[in-house]
């Protein structure tokens, strides 16, 4: 009141300006040598530099950090033979997941520095409070029985992301089957750890030939297996996929894709859930292009297994993952 009154007066009488802003000096001059708003300047001059209006913004922090990288690329080739034991570092975007039990449940892939991508089932049943008691393996193609920490290649997750119309009490449980799992630390890139290239955008993949990576069970009766394994299948249309009546009925839609051989015997099966569905690009480097997520049985005959379709996700993925480093394709 006191100042809008000072600022009505000096409108009204300008006769009294001079002495009006000799009182209004003196006041300003008191308030600021007083203690408390001292402290109270300082804080608004802190925030002004480093608030929102001059702070780096995340993107800006994480830049800083990237250093140019490539995706896609295993070692010490891409050579793919059906329903075998995978080379050392063929796949180093592998990944396995490990609950608060400390023991091995699904499989994943790196897909920038910080993140591991994967099915939203297999983190649907965790509860929210153990997700940071998941840890994320790597680097390596033959996993331990039960997760020891503390290595170099064990990172304990931060945020787990699923998507948000991902229902599993919904009418159909296995659409939006995708997750990302934040690691609290980033990966260094090296030749045991590599990232996999994200897909571009297709109308259909039918008729190509992906191989699908993990250690799930190698047949509906068997455990999981330690080492790390990889097959070749057929991609179908989707036409074809919905076609199969078992399949159809379960809840096929156009975010997934399905893939396996027509006289079954090579599948992907429990445990395999959440690797990826791999396929090379133009460039000949390694892209996923699906994620392990259901199928009724496991290598039954005419009973493909059926993957969550990247390319359907990929501007989810991006936001998701702004506050990581990304590789080039």
């Amino acid at each position: 009141m006191y100042l809008q009154r000072m600022l009505y007066t000096r409108r009204t009488y300008y006769s009294r300006a001079m002495e009006l802003s000799l009182q209004l000096l003196s006041l300003i001059a008191l308030l600021l040598c007083h203690p408390v708003v001292l402290v109270s300047l300082r804080r608004n001059i802190t925030r002004n530099v480093y608030g929102r209006g001059n702070q780096r913004t995340n993107d800006e922090a994480v830049n800083s950090r990237c250093q140019p990288c490539t995706c896609g690329i295993g070692y010490p080739g891409t050579r793919i033979v059906g329903g075998s034991e995978v080379r050392e570092n063929e796949y180093p975007w592998m990944a396995s997941l490990w609950n608060a039990k400390r023991k091995f449940f699904c499989g994943g892939s790196i897909v920038t520095d910080q993140y591991v991508l994967t099915a939203a089932h297999c983190l649907s049943e965790v509860p929210v409070t153990n997700y940071r008691e998941i840890h994320v393996v790597f680097g390596q193609t033959r996993r331990p029985a039960r997760l020891y920490q503390g290595g170099p290649h064990v990172i304990r997750a931060a945020v787990v992301k699923i998507h948000h119309k991902y229902d599993r009490q919904g009418a159909n449980v296995h659409d939006n089957d995708i997750a990302l799992v934040k690691m609290v630390r980033p990966v260094k890139f090296e030749r045991t750890a590599q990232p996999i290239c994200l897909p571009m955008i297709r109308y259909d993949y039918g008729g190509l030939t992906a191989a699908v990576a993990g250690w799930g069970q190698l047949s509906e009766d068997s455990g999981t297996s330690l080492s790390l394994r990889h097959a070749t299948l057929p991609v179908w249309t989707e036409k074809e996929c919905t076609a199969v009546p078992e399949i159809e009925k379960t809840g096929y839609t156009s975010n997934m894709m399905c893939a396996g051989l027509r006289d079954g015997g090579v599948d992907s099966c429990q445990g395999d859930s959440g690797g990826p569905l791999m396929l090379q690009d133009n460039s000949e480097k390694i892209t996923v292009a699906g994620i392990v997520s259901w199928g009724i049985g496991c290598g039954a005959p005419k009973l493909p297994g059926v993957y969550t379709r990247v390319d359907k996700y990929l501007g989810w993925i991006m936001r998701n993952t702004k506050d990581s480093c990304h590789c080039t394709n």
